[in-house]
């Protein structure tokens, strides 16, 4: 049999080999110094990639403000003279080899193009629809002024209500649009138009309507360029070529309304040499006719 300190050196040794709880353990690193629980991570990492919570400037930035703040909106039109100038520059000259206007604009798309873009056409508008009759009428003409706010309600409507539909059906049928580089893309595309409509003061239907063919022609394929990235995330080629054919069609709407509404100049003739001027504007003397009787009229 074994004596007593034998058993004890046994025990000693039994209770060495006891592992410590595993629940300690995680309690120990569930918590901070302060006593509280640690915060949990966020984001997940994607094998080969950074953590999808990675911080983000821009995104901490939108973060800090309300939708209903003018200070939200604000960074969207914080562009300066020189990105202004080669967007412009990209977008006029998209049949440039090089990278798409949509990627050019990827890290900062801006709403300040779409916004001030669309006021200039609207008084491109203006501007084309009065000049012709300033040139050829030999009368006062009375200018329509307040023409400008239905161009104005049509541009915008199309610039800014066409990209949010878009969205909507696009993210609805699996892609992962960006709503402002939507806007930003339409936006740069109204910019085409206003050479197209200055254009337009040329006094022929037929060379009028080849003008806006052209303009509409070219802006529309800048759009379904810069667009067709986010709608080729759709979940089938079926779902991609309808979203182009939907764009395509309104943006055709679009140009037949642009002309027929604003561009038709109905009346607008230029004078030619030998015209009468228009009856009831300039007062026509009577021819005198001899006095025969031979008597002085008082």
């Amino acid at each position: 049999m074994s004596g007593k300190g034998e058993y004890n050196a046994i025990v000693e040794i039994d209770d060495d080999l006891i592992p410590e709880t595993p629940q300690l353990e995680f309690q120990d690193f569930s918590m901070d110094g302060t006593g509280n629980s640690a915060p949990p991570l966020t984001g997940s990492i994607a094998p080969g990639g950074p953590s999808t919570g990675a911080f983000n400037p821009n995104q901490q930035s939108a973060s800090q403000h309300s939708w209903f703040s003018i200070a939200y909106y604000a960074q969207y039109f914080d562009v300066d003279t020189t990105e202004v100038t080669n967007r412009l520059q990209k977008a006029l000259m998209h049949f440039q080899g090089g990278e798409r206007f949509v990627d050019f604009v990827s890290d900062k798309p801006d709403m300040y193009v779409p916004f001030w873009g669309s006021l200039t056409v609207a008084c491109s508008i203006i501007l084309s629809s009065s000049l012709p009759w300033a040139i050829s009428s030999q009368e006062i003409h009375d200018y329509d002024f307040s023409q400008i706010w239905t161009s104005m309600t049509v541009i915008y409507f199309y610039i800014f209500l066409t990209p949010l539909l878009l969205f909507f059906a696009s993210r609805y049928l699996g892609a992962r649009p960006n709503l402002v580089s939507l806007v930003c893309i339409y936006g740069y595309s109204s910019v085409i138009w206003i050479p197209t409509i200055l254009l337009c003061i040329i006094p022929s239907a037929w060379v009028r309507w080849i003008i806006v063919i052209l303009g509409g022609g070219y802006s529309g394929f800048f759009i379904a360029k810069n667009a067709y990235p986010t709608f080729k995330q759709a979940d089938s080629s079926a779902v991609r070529t309808g979203l182009i054919l939907t764009l395509i069609a309104a943006h055709l709407i679009f140009s037949i309304v642009l002309k027929i509404v604003f561009l038709s100049y109905t009346g607008f003739s230029m004078p030619s040499e030998g015209n009468a001027p228009p009856a009831g504007k300039v007062p026509v003397k009577e021819p005198s006719t001899p006095n025969t009787s031979g008597t002085s009229s008082n």
